[in-house]
């Protein structure tokens, strides 16, 4: 990916573990997504906005092979600028939670 690198955390027992996510440039929430998708085709999961307390986070969407399914993020949140991105997942699943 040319500008999200992932460093793996220690796995789980379900076989999952955190993603440690850096940033090559500054993005929004929308530039992340679709470099996403674009790169791991296959992937699946949720993106969300973080909030305490919400699983994975709130507003959220879920993806699955390049497409959104059902209801998108925000645009308002889409041009966001990241603070930092928080993620997991195993198996072609992968989530994240973004501060914008």
């Amino acid at each position: 990916m040319k500008n999200i690198q992932i460093s793996y955390g220690s796995m789980g027992g379900d076989a999952t573990c955190a993603y440690y996510v850096t940033l090559n440039k500054p993005m929004t929430v929308g530039e992340f997504i679709d470099e996403w998708m674009k790169e791991n085709p296959k992937d699946w999961g949720y993106f969300g906005i973080y909030k305490k307390g919400a699983i994975f986070g709130e507003p959220l969407c879920e993806y699955s092979h390049e497409k959104i399914k059902g209801e998108p993020l925000p645009q308002k949140y889409l041009n966001k600028k990241i603070k930092d991105v928080f993620g997991s997942g195993g198996w072609s699943r992968s989530d994240f939670e973004f501060k914008v």
